[in-house]
């Protein structure tokens, strides 16, 4: 990342890519705040994390077009 972000424009999921932890809804409510203009247009999610829906969060990203918005850094120690 060779941006700056500031706390206004840097949002994270932190935990395991499953069911229980429901990254998804994060990506949703991340996706509806840049449509409705409620968070700047350059903002990013950072998901912090890995797990058995990985691949399901990348096919999120990528439909509903937020895929440049989104890193994944996989597991953390």
């Amino acid at each position: 990342m060779d941006e700056t972000f500031t706390r206004e424009n840097l949002f994270a999921f932190v935990g395991r890519f499953n069911q229980q932890k429901n990254p998804i809804l994060a990506l949703e409510g991340f996706k509806i705040a840049l449509e409705k203009g409620l968070i700047p247009k350059n903002s990013k999610m950072m998901m912090i994390g890995d797990g058995p829906l990985k691949g399901e969060i990348q096919k999120f990203a990528n439909a509903f077009q937020i895929s440049k918005s989104i890193v994944l850094t996989g597991f953390l120690e």
